[in-house]
């Protein structure tokens, strides 16, 4: 799924998917949660303050922030 070795034999998984929907749909579901989490690994600028800002909110930060 990841790259990971499955444990068993690929022809056994693969005999088990094609019989098993509910493990094919967990597989399709979780190869698209890969694929979401891996597209960007860049980090977002952290726009607190900003926004706090534009909605006059008090902005004090928190330690580790």
């Amino acid at each position: 799924m990841d790259g990971e070795e499955p444990g068993i034999p690929s022809d056994g998984l693969e005999a088990h998917l094609d019989m098993c929907l509910r493990c094919r749909k967990l597989l399709a579901d979780a190869d698209e949660l890969n694929r979401l989490f891996s597209v960007n690994h860049s980090r977002a600028p952290d726009l607190t303050e900003a926004i706090l800002s534009a909605v006059g909110a008090d902005v004090r930060r928190r330690p580790g922030r």
